[in-house]
């Protein structure tokens, strides 16, 4: 489980306290829009965890261990949700809610806004550049075609012929 994203939800569990993971709906409101976006697979599958009842289960259960088998078993038989995912999952609201030392938290992932490299903002003007010259040479030849050939039209129209026979 990401560092950072176990820090979000025990951050939640101090701020409105162990019953914000009771129900989806405050738990989603909880949750801060950079996580929104970031966390996307762990907040889903967070959210059918709260949904079948798991933090109520993890807080209310005597034998912990016995609890986390069977809430990780669902995950997989109801909402097949692989067994290491349901895992992590489950680790996660029991560390968060019973402080159980069983969660392998992993450094955060760089994102992609800390890994990509900042382009200037001449080198995102370049291309701009050669599509307005292109549209430019294209606007262009049209003109001078469309010229070209009204001229042509009229010097077939108005032949140099006598008055008298076009009379």
């Amino acid at each position: 489980m990401d560092a950072s994203f176990a820090e979000t939800i025990q951050t939640i569990v101090k701020r409105y306290g162990k019953e914000a993971l009771d129900n989806c709906a405050k738990y989603e409101s909880y949750l801060p829009t950079e996580a929104r976006k970031r966390f996307s697979k762990e907040r889903h599958i967070l959210h059918i965890a709260i949904k079948m009842g798991a933090a109520k289960d993890i807080r209310e259960s005597e034998n912990l261990a016995q609890t986390k088998r069977e809430l990780v078993f669902r995950l997989k038989d109801q909402f097949f949700i692989a067994a290491n995912m349901g895992n992590e999952t489950i680790d996660l609201l029991a560390y968060v809610l019973r402080n159980d030392n069983s969660l392998k938290i992993t450094a955060a992932k760089p994102t992609y806004a800390q890994t990509a490299p900042i382009k200037s903002k001449k080198s995102r003007q370049k291309p701009l550049i050669a599509v307005a010259i292109i549209a430019a040479l294209i606007i262009a030849a049209y003109f001078l075609f469309a010229f070209r050939s009204a001229q042509e039209i009229q010097e077939f129209e108005e032949p140099n012929l006598p008055k008298a026979i076009l009379v």
